[in-house]
């Protein structure tokens, strides 16, 4: 299987929207609101799985709760790699 890496940044509330985190791999985004109850890499790693949820089980994969998250975190920015 190649390697999918999900990047997540956090988008600051806007007039018409509230804060949120979007998830981002190979074209596809999810974003998904601001998890105020979570805080650090829980807040994007539950952007990152949001978007393997809506992703992937629209090719095909339903079980997705066999893909584990590992988790990137360099200078800020946090990235997630879909593990089988």
């Amino acid at each position: 299987m190649k390697s999918w890496i999900i990047k997540t940044h956090y988008k600051g509330a806007t007039d018409t929207q509230g804060a949120r985190i979007i998830a981002k791999c190979y074209g596809r985004q999810k974003s998904i609101p601001y998890p105020y109850e979570l805080s650090g890499e829980d807040v994007h790693r539950k952007a990152a799985q949001a978007w393997v949820d809506h992703h992937m089980s629209r090719n095909g994969w339903d079980d997705t709760a066999r893909f584990k998250l590992k988790t990137h975190y360099k200078s800020g920015n946090w990235s997630f790699e879909i593990c089988t």
